[in-house]
C-alpha cells in the first residue's frame, strides 16, 4: 500500500460525505504501506439512535480510483477516463460519467450490497482505492440517498492511524403517498361521467402512479387527472412533509353538489394521504313542486286567507236554502193533491 498524505486523504473523505451522511472507522490500525483489503459497512437508519433500520435498500460501490505511485502527484488516479479525481470532485457531479462507463461494459470493480432488517450491509473485502457509492434501489417509502465518494483506507485527521474498515451512514430521504378517490351519488348522478382534478404536489419532478383499474404511469405537479365514480389514483414517492392540494375543475357545477375531504395537507412518512371527492346530483320527483302567490298550485296548502274558510260556509248556507225551497214546493204539491 503506497503511503497517502494523511491530511489530504482524511480531508477528501470528509469533503465527499458532507451533507449526505457520516463516515467513521469500525476498526483502526497503525499499520501503513501494506496492500491489503479493507471493508465497507453501511449502517442505514431512520432515526438518530440507530434503533430503526432501513431494510431492502440496494447499494453499489464502484472502484473509480487507485493510489498513484509518484508521491509528487495527487494521491489518487482515476480509473474512469472521463472523471478527474481531485480536491473539488463531488459524487453528484460524476454520477453520469460513472453510469455511462459501466453501461458501456468497461471493466470495473464493483460490489453490490443490500441492507438487512437491521439496516446493515457489508463488503468484507474491498480493494484499496477510491469508491463511488450509490443507492441503486430505494427501500419502501424512501428515495435513494445521495451518492458519496470514499477511500479505502483513509487516515484519521490527526494522522494517528489508517482506517481500513469504513462505516458509512447515509442520510435517509423518507416519502409518503397521496390517494385521490371519486364517488358520485344521488338519483341523477352520472356514474360514467369523468371528472377532472388539478393536482399540486409541492415539488417538481415525475412521480409514479397506479389506478384502481390497473393503469400506471407518472404525473407531475400542475397536471390534470380524470376520475369517474368508484375510481381512485395512488401517487407515490412524495417527499415527507411536502404540501399537496387537489381541486375539482368544475366543482359545484352541472347540477352537482361537490364535497371534498382532505383536499389539502402534508405528506406523512409511510402513509397515504386520503383525499376524497363526492359529487351528488338529485332530480325533483314529478308533481312535487310547491307554489306561492295568488294562483297557487295543485297540492299546495295556503294559510292566512279567509276566502278559503268562507267558501265552504257559503256553500253550506246555499245548499240549506235550496233544500228549504225544495221542501216548500214539495209541501204545496202535497196539499194541492189533497184538495
Amino acid at each position: 500500500m503506497k503511503r497517502i498524505a494523511a491530511g489530504l486523504a482524511g480531508g477528501l473523505i470528509l469533503m465527499f460525505l458532507a451533507g449526505t451522511g457520516t463516515v467513521s472507522a469500525a476498526n483502526s490500525t497503525t499499520v501503513s504501506g501494506q496492500d491489503r483489503a479493507g471493508s465497507i459497512t453501511i449502517n442505514y437508519y431512520d432515526d438518530a439512535d440507530g434503533k430503526t433500520g432501513i431494510s431492502g435498500a440496494e447499494f453499489r460501490a464502484v472502484r473509480i480510483g487507485e493510489i498513484q505511485e509518484d508521491p509528487d502527484l495527487f494521491p489518487f488516479r482515476s480509473l474512469v477516463p472521463s472523471v478527474t479525481i481531485d480536491e473539488t470532485t463531488k459524487a453528484s457531479d460524476i454520477a453520469g460519467q460513472v453510469k455511462s462507463y459501466m453501461e458501456a461494459g468497461e471493466s470495473v470493480t464493483s460490489y453490490e450490497m443490500r441492507t438487512d432488517k437491521s439496516g446493515r450491509a457489508l463488503v468484507s473485502s474491498a480493494a484499496p482505492g477510491v469508491y463511488y457509492l450509490e443507492e441503486t434501489g430505494a427501500a419502501e417509502y424512501h428515495r435513494s440517498s445521495e451518492p458519496v465518494l470514499l477511500t479505502v483506507p483513509y487516515m484519521e485527521e490527526d494522522g494517528s492511524a489508517w482506517n481500513y474498515d469504513v462505516l458509512v451512514a447515509p442520510k435517509p430521504v423518507r416519502t409518503g403517498d397521496l390517494r385521490i378517490t371519486k364517488t358520485v351519488g344521488g338519483n341523477a348522478g352520472d356514474r360514467k361521467k369523468r371528472f377532472q382534478f388539478h393536482i399540486d404536489l409541492g415539488e417538481e419532478g415525475k412521480f409514479p402512479y397506479t389506478t384502481s383499474d390497473g393503469r400506471s404511469g407518472s404525473v407531475s405537479s400542475g397536471e390534470t387527472i380524470e376520475l369517474a365514480d368508484g375510481e381512485s389514483i395512488l401517487i407515490s414517492g412524495l417527499l415527507e412533509g411536502s404540501s399537496y392540494s387537489v381541486s375539482e375543475v368544475r366543482a359545484d357545477m352541472d347540477g352537482y353538489a361537490t364535497e371534498a375531504k382532505n383536499s389539502a395537507g402534508r405528506i406523512a412518512y409511510g402513509k397515504a394521504a386520503d383525499c376524497r371527492f363526492t359529487n351528488t346530483k338529485n332530480a325533483s320527483p314529478a308533481g312535487s313542486g310547491g307554489g306561492s302567490g295568488a294562483g297557487g298550485k295543485a297540492g299546495s296548502v295556503r294559510t292566512g286567507d279567509d276566502t278559503d274558510v268562507m267558501l265552504p260556509t257559503v256553500l253550506l248556507f246555499a245548499s240549506g236554502g235550496i233544500l228549504a225551497v225544495l221542501g216548500l214546493v214539495c209541501g204545496r204539491k202535497r196539499r194541492q193533491r189533497r184538495v
